[in-house]
């Protein structure tokens, strides 16, 4: 929504939406939909679509993608985390890598469906020790 208004992506890319996702549970397949920008003024609209599980890029363009805001609209509907990859598994300390986990637990609610996941692709110059942190710390905080 940061290239279109809501109104457009009603009109325009909803529909497609809906439809790709239908026809793929027509066909026995589960979803994920995964949308990157501005979603907040469109998640309302997007739990129209019949998706498996959702997922949005972590916050970036000073756009506040809060799983918080997702889990509000998305009660009892599997979320995908959007843990920021891009900085915290390049330039993160152990300690803010954890911290930035527990709060992807906590923002999805105990017993709703999540999967951590990031927001954008683990970076190529990510450390080894960074990502062994990130999975350290989703072991110890999974609930």
């Amino acid at each position: 929504v940061d290239i279109i208004s809501p109104a457009m992506f009603r009109e325009f890319a909803l529909p497609y939406q809906r439809s790709i996702i239908e026809a793929a549970r027509k066909h026995g397949l589960r979803t994920i939909l995964w949308n990157e920008g501005d979603v907040v003024p469109i998640l309302r609209d997007e739990m129209s679509v019949p998706w498996d599980a959702f997922g949005m890029e972590q916050s970036r363009k000073a756009i506040d993608l809060d799983l918080r805001n997702l889990r509000n609209v998305a009660a009892n509907r599997c979320i995908f985390g959007n843990f920021d990859s891009e900085y915290l598994l390049v330039h993160g300390t152990t300690d803010e890598i954890q911290s930035a986990v527990d709060a992807q637990f906590d923002a999805s609610g105990p017993g709703n469906p999540f999967v951590f996941c990031t927001g954008s692709p683990v970076p190529s110059d990510a450390s080894p020790d960074a990502v062994d942190a990130m999975l350290d710390a989703v072991r110890s905080s999974a609930h």
